[in-house]
């Protein structure tokens, strides 16, 4: 029976070489070691090369010979640059290497060997199809394997957008012409309704019935850091970051100056104004260290575990002793202060215990958005959640319609 011309062509086995190919209109393409990773990841590279040319035969295949660079090359010079450049100020990682680094990864994978002048439009786009399939990785903790969802649209757009800056790079330090970068720039992003990608929702505030629920099942630290989110507008890490040396308590208003903060590398500053109400949140944790952190986990668990031994029934002459059982070794201990995550997952615990839907620590710098733009309209929210454009606040404040109701009651 005649293969449906809808069917993918098949990876095969040539019995007399044993390489694995691939036949595409007539024309074999061979793909290397059969059964090895290099040929499955170079038949799903054809293949998705052939679906982005409307199931039509590829141009060049990693098997012809070139003498120029080749797209390994210029991943592995752009690595170099993006550990020296995307750092923070104390020369710890950002955060944009590790999207650079799951980006340039599939590339790698795909077009490695592949000659960095033939990495066109169609090639990106068969990268970027590659990112729109769901991820099997080990599990950290389980060390079982998981199946984690697809990337979202908006990202798989901006991770292409890394993949074009990481040539652009190239083409600046004259690695490859000009024309392969231009080229890729022709790629337009996934736009909303057409495409099957994951849609992600907008971030919206979360109700403070929910916050409410959690707030007596988290850590006096945790509970802390969501009241000063509620009050000031600030950011989860900047909140969590927060030390006494970075406060200054001179006037009625304290200022609260980040050591870092997101748009730090912009050259932009960033103030967090604390009133009487939030000062009165960050009081009990002040320390005459002023370089310590103020929320602290390890002084969460030390305070957990005190709890436990007094509300202790056993005798203590029977039984284990406080802090004899405790592991020499563990996996993990609390660290020095909180990090977004960890605060997120404290959050997360104390939402599934509350039975309420799990909320993201972001969604409460909504919350302050939106009650700021409600009382003192957009301009003041502007100012104090350190934004540079009116725009970027309406992201993150919700419209009051109550005042557009009441006067189409009136006009209409």
């Amino acid at each position: 029976m005649a293969r449906p011309k809808s069917s993918k062509p098949a990876y095969c086995l040539h019995k007399a070489r044993g390489y694995a190919f691939v036949k595409i209109d007539g024309r074999q393409f061979p793909l290397g070691r059969h059964g090895s990773p290099e040929s499955h990841d170079m038949y799903d590279r054809l293949i998705g090369e052939w679906i982005a040319r409307g199931r039509r035969s590829p141009i060049v295949t990693a098997a012809e010979p070139s003498q120029t660079i080749v797209v390994a090359e210029v991943i592995n010079a752009f690595w170099k640059h993006c550990q020296e450049y995307h750092v923070s100020p104390e020369g710890e990682p950002a955060k944009e290497q590790h999207h650079f680094k799951q980006a340039l990864a599939i590339v790698n994978r795909l077009y490695g060997p592949t000659p960095a002048t033939v990495f066109g439009p169609l090639a990106l786009k068969s990268v970027r199809a590659e990112m729109l399939k769901p991820v099997t990785s080990l599990n950290p903790r389980t060390r079982r394997k998981r199946t984690l969802p697809a990337w979202s649209r908006k990202y798989v757009n901006r991770q292409v957008g890394r993949i074009k800056y990481a040539f652009r790079w190239a083409v600046e330090n004259e690695l490859i012409s000009g024309s392969v970068y231009h080229a890729l720039c022709s790629v337009a992003g996934l736009r909303c309704g057409h495409t099957e990608a994951r849609e992600t929702a907008p971030i919206k505030p979360v109700l403070i019935a929910y916050v409410d629920a959690v707030l007596p099942l988290v850590p006096r630290q945790v509970k802390a850091i969501i009241q000063l989110q509620l009050l000031s507008g600030a950011r989860p890490g900047e909140v969590c970051a927060m030390r006494g040396r970075d406060i200054d308590m001179t006037g009625g208003v304290w200022i609260y100056s980040p050591a870092k903060h997101k748009t730090a590398h912009h050259g932009h500053t960033r103030e967090i104004r604390i009133g009487p109400k939030a000062q009165a949140v960050i009081k009990p944790f002040l320390k005459s260290d002023l370089q310590a952190y103020l929320f602290s986990p390890a002084e969460a668990d030390k305070e957990r575990r005190a709890k436990f031994t007094k509300a202790r029934v056993t005798p203590k002459k029977y039984g284990n002793r406080p802090g004899t059982n405790r592991k020499k070794h563990p996996a993990k201990t609390p660290g020095e202060r909180y990090t977004t995550g960890s605060y997120r997952c404290s959050i997360t615990s104390a939402c599934i215990k509350a039975g309420v839907p799990p909320f993201h620590p972001h969604q409460l710098r909504h919350n302050a958005a939106t009650a700021l733009r409600k009382e003192f309209g957009i301009e003041a929210a502007r100012i104090i959640l350190g934004h540079r454009s009116a725009a970027v606040t309406t992201i993150y404040a919700e419209a009051d319609t109550l005042k557009a109701t009441e006067i189409m009651a009136k006009v209409g």
